[in-house]
């Protein structure tokens, strides 16, 4: 009889503790579902939703050995208090990220961003076969606005003679371009100084480690967001927009020219209305 009450006392103890973990498991588990939930609805970040002509021109330049990247933003022409920075690129099979801020004091502003990570003891690991991603730039004040763009990174090991852009619509060819060693083809999010033409691209910011004294012509293609007879490309001296002559064909516009800090096409006649005041990514 001692045996059997005891039996039942031990039956009657797990049955309780299998009644109090299945609770745990059944309120976790609603609560997980809960939070993914959550998750799956929340609703995605609005980007590159406010006129070209209100972006800043932003450069994006490699350096230490393709190890670092810096961030220069030349103008606000929208206000803002500060700008926080995301960057999302491809490292091999993997994707990284690194995040930094802009107090938008004294323009125009630079900051540099590690390919990599460090320790607290100070010892660097670098990111290899970095391939590019986005930049992503979300500018803080009375009013938010958000820009996301793409940008290419070339580890130029073989030489090559062609840089082409993440969304392959922009390309630069130069025999001189097999002595740079690491460069980049940012889309920027707007324009050095505005156009009083119909712009026919997104504007394109190539950038090399050291000088480019070694480039002596470059051939650029840029593929048109829509047809066009009259476009022409225009190249970014740091002063002012020069234009280049340019041949189309099959929405393909071509043009030679020296190595300028950003490049653009667009219709060579004035239009009505102008969409550099449009919202071209």
């Amino acid at each position: 009889m001692k045996k059997n009450r005891w039996f039942l006392v031990g039956a009657g103890l797990l049955l309780v503790l299998a009644v109090v973990v299945g609770l745990v498991w059944f309120n976790w588990h609603n609560r997980s579902s809960e939070i993914e939930d959550e998750q799956v609805f929340l609703p995605p970040e609005e980007v590159n939703t406010i006129p070209i002509n209100q972006r800043p021109f932003v450069t994006l330049t490699p350096s230490q050995q393709g190890r670092n990247l810096t961030i220069t933003l030349y103008d606000l022409k929208k206000p803002a208090d500060e700008a926080e920075i995301e960057l999302e690129y491809q490292s091999g099979s993997l994707l990284q990220g690194a995040i930094g801020i802009f107090k938008l004091q004294k323009l125009p502003e630079r900051t540099d961003i590690l390919l990599g990570s460090c320790s607290a003891g100070g010892k660097c690991s670098y990111h290899e076969d970095v391939k590019g991603g986005s930049l992503l730039l979300r500018f803080l004040g009375e009013e938010k606005y958000v820009l996301k763009n793409d940008w290419a990174f070339i580890d130029n090991t073989d030489q090559e003679t062609l840089f082409s852009s993440r969304d392959g619509k922009f390309s630069l060819e130069s025999a001189g371009l097999a002595r740079i060693k690491y460069g980049i083809i940012l889309q920027s999010p707007g324009l050095p100084e505005e156009l009083a033409y119909e712009l026919l691209s997104a504007p394109y910011a190539p950038s090399v480690e050291g000088t480019t004294t070694s480039i002596n012509q470059v051939e650029v293609a840029i593929r048109l967001n829509a047809d066009s007879s009259a476009a022409s490309i225009f190249g970014w001296d740091g002063e002012q927009w020069v234009k280049l002559e340019t041949e189309v064909s099959e929405k393909v516009a071509t043009a030679q020219g020296p190595w300028y800090l950003a490049y653009v096409a667009a219709e060579t006649e004035p239009a009505a209305n102008s969409t550099t005041s449009g919202t071209e990514e």
